[in-house]
């Protein structure tokens, strides 16, 4: 790997990682009670529930249907916890009035679509070799931050710290900070970038076309130029 492109990677990652807790903190056990998870325990869960996705042992083989079956279950999961609604409408800003229902609906379902046949198994073989160290967690009232870090043979650490509010009964994740730098901004500035420059209709068109490669594209082309 270049110097450099574990960063970029890292902060790729943490797209998908973020998207995954956005709506997690909180379950429900048989009983019906709510379970409240602490903010440490949300990005703990989060992450081995990514690491849990099945991978081919190499380029050249591929997931028996067993396999095949489990991850489809899993991306499911994963995805009815995700507030697709939210972050797309957030990402589309002013935009997310103009381009209609149907404008919205698409990008809706492109954006779910590519979470799980580009971006889940992106990132679970991503970090599959990484450990992630929570290195401390401040709670304050209904505000927290969790700190963690990353380490590779190459860059050294990376900090990825999660922020966190508690919303009624949960933990939710409001942002991520990768070096101290902000995901939710980077996300819709990227996203508001291609519709300045180009149009709604080619953030779509990029969007499909990685659709088309699945699993063989890399999730960065969809922000560049």
């Amino acid at each position: 790997m270049k110097r450099g492109n574990f960063r970029l990677q890292t902060l790729l990652a943490v797209v998908v990682i973020f998207f995954t807790v956005f709506n997690t903190a909180a379950s429900v056990n048989p009983s019906g009670t709510l379970s409240i998870n602490s903010p440490q325990k949300v990005v703990q869960t989060l992450v081995e529930k990514i690491r849990s996705i099945k991978r081919p042992e190499d380029d050249n083989s591929n997931l028996s249907p067993k396999d095949i079956k489990y991850n489809n279950k899993l991306y499911g999961e994963i995805s009815s916890l995700i507030d697709i609604m939210g972050i797309s409408r957030y990402a589309l800003d002013d935009d997310w009035n103009r381009v209609g229902a149907s404008g919205q609906k698409k990008f809706q379902n492109l954006f779910r679509q590519l979470l799980e046949k580009v971006a889940y198994p992106n990132t679970a073989k991503f970090f599959k070799d990484l450990e992630l160290e929570i290195r401390n967690v401040k709670v304050i009232k209904s505000k927290a931050m969790v700190y963690t870090s990353v380490y590779h043979e190459e860059e050294g650490r990376v900090d990825i710290d999660f922020k966190l509010q508690k919303n009624d009964h949960s933990w939710v994740i409001v942002d991520v900070y990768l070096d101290g730098v902000s995901l939710v901004r980077n996300l819709r500035t990227q996203c508001q970038k291609i519709i300045r420059e180009h149009s709604f209709a080619e953030l779509l068109k990029r969007m499909e076309k990685k659709l088309s490669e699945e699993d063989k594209a890399d999730i960065s082309e969809i922000t560049a130029r």
